[in-house]
């Protein structure tokens, strides 16, 4: 059937042309496959730098310094139910007599 032949030839080409595609998508996928695990290893090296350098600063400027603000860490604070326990401990504490006192006993 010579009138169908153009139609045929065409079809070959289109086929070639898809095939080609095809291995083309398939190491594209490969390459960016492998630019995500590349990536992720960067990232994942990242985080590690950047805790180091955190936990360098606080070393130097101490966990509860407020020039942490600075860099943008929040320093250690204590809470404030944890104060307030302490200053009612240190109010019940009375200190001991002094034996060496001999003032008069107050009263």
């Amino acid at each position: 059937m010579p009138f169908l032949m153009e139609f045929v030839n065409e079809l070959e080409r289109l086929k070639e042309t898809a095939g080609r595609i095809e291995v083309e998508r398939a190491t594209l996928d490969a390459k960016r496959q492998q630019l995500t695990r590349d990536l992720d290893a960067v990232k994942a090296r990242a985080r590690v730098l950047a805790a180091q350098v955190r936990a360098g600063i606080k070393t130097k400027y101490g966990y509860g310094s407020e020039k942490l603000i600075e860099f943008g860490l929040r320093p250690r604070r204590r809470s404030l139910t944890s104060l307030q326990e302490e200053q009612a401990g240190a109010a019940l504490v009375t200190p001991p007599p002094d034996p060496d006192d001999t003032s008069e006993p107050r009263g």
